[in-house]
């Protein structure tokens, strides 16, 4: 699990930084979401650790600070592509 993470954050970290995206989604900037992904990723797996049910839907729905620290990341997002 943590080496997916690990190679998941890796490869998304390289994406942002492909000129590439940057031309194809206008995101010069996309590389300041990945410390937010990064977060949400340690938080998910802190909350999986705790909780021995493991799905991801009622992980992600049953706390508030996931769930918030997801629509910061969509609305980082959207501000980062769009201006």
């Amino acid at each position: 699990m943590y080496m997916c993470l690990g190679l998941s954050l890796i490869f998304y970290s390289l994406s942002c930084m492909d000129m590439n995206t940057k031309v194809r989604i206008m995101g010069r900037n996309l590389l300041w979401t990945v410390p937010v992904v990064l977060l949400i990723s340690l938080k998910y797996n802190l909350t999986l650790e705790t909780i021995k049910d493991g799905d991801p839907i009622n992980i992600i729905l049953g706390d508030k600070y996931l769930l918030g620290m997801i629509a910061a990341l969509a609305v980082g997002t959207i501000v980062t592509i769009y201006y």
